[in-house]
């Protein structure tokens, strides 16, 4: 643990990073929930979450606003401060969403404000924003390979969800015909990935006007190595390499959520516990490994 901690330190130095830890909430909590169907976390975030934090953010009371925007779906939390009243605060966000409602698409579901179920939610939300030196793309990466990866070893965290960010990914784009001539399969390809890295397998296959678009899931160490990855070509009886039928480069995948900290767009790294852990035991082990 101790090596874990020094090396996650390490790389939140290099990183740059501004980052803060939201403890399990104690103070009054809503929610905002809102169905979208068939939308892109782009789309709901411009047409739902944005204008609804701009309704509800000169509430008084309010002490931070989160929220995240998915596929299908906005949830806004509201903290409030100590003291507030929280049925009063419901009716008031109620009526700052009527005077809202009918300039939503008409395929949007009723917005519902509910009370926060301890018990459903995470015990801490790490908050990660960089410095200009660094896109949100890069944080999201930092997320999932180091800092969710180190909390999951924490004992009593039952699961670490990341929101917001770009996810990278690779693309490969082949030409039907050139396939065709090589006598070649999607499954040959999908078969020579993983046998020369079995972290890596094909994750979507899209057909775009003659092109089959492969996106492709994992971690190969640098892009030449699927430019130069053989292929078995069963017509010509010898390999060919996947760089001379396709074209390949990096991307990012489509966002499926984007996480938001009073209007500024995040990391954010939700950590949920075990039933029986213990509260405070989790959140030293994570200040242990230097996140706040």
């Amino acid at each position: 643990m101790i090596i874990g901690a020094v090396l996650l330190f390490g790389v939140i130095s290099a990183f740059m990073l501004n980052y803060s830890l939201f403890p399990v909430v104690k103070n009054p909590a809503l929610s905002i929930v809102v169905d979208y169907p068939g939308t892109d976390a782009e789309t709901v975030e411009n047409t739902i979450t944005i204008p609804l934090e701009n309704q509800v953010s000169t509430i008084g009371g309010i002490s931070e606003i989160r929220s995240t925007s998915e596929k299908g779906k906005s949830l806004i939390r509201l903290d409030f401060e100590n003291d507030t009243n929280i049925d009063v605060k419901t009716l008031e966000i109620k009526e700052r969403i009527e005077t809202i409602i009918n300039t939503f698409p008409k395929e949007v579901r009723k917005p519902r404000v509910l009370n926060f179920d301890p018990n459903e939610m995470p015990i801490a939300v790490i908050s990660l924003n960089a410095t200009d030196s660094r896109s949100l793309g890069e944080l999201r990466a930092f997320a999932d390979s180091i800092v969710k990866k180190d909390i999951e070893g924490i004992n009593g965290v039952s699961k670490v969800t990341v929101s917001g960010g770009k996810i990278k990914e690779i693309l490969i784009s082949f030409d039907i015909r050139k396939l065709n001539s090589y006598n070649i399969r999607l499954a040959d390809i999908n078969e020579a990935i993983y046998f020369n890295n079995r972290t890596s397998t094909i994750a979507s296959v899209e057909e775009k006007g003659g092109l089959y678009q492969v996106r492709l899931k994992g971690k190969f160490s640098k892009l030449d190595d699927l430019v130069d990855l053989p292929i078995s070509s069963p017509d010509i009886g010898k390999s060919i390499t996947l760089g001379n039928v396709a074209n390949i480069q990096n991307s990012y995948r489509d966002e499926d959520s984007t996480y938001r900290v009073n209007g500024n767009q995040n990391i954010g790294i939700y950590v949920y516990k075990k039933y029986d852990a213990n509260i405070l035991s989790i959140s030293s082990e994570i200040k242990k490994q230097s996140l706040i």
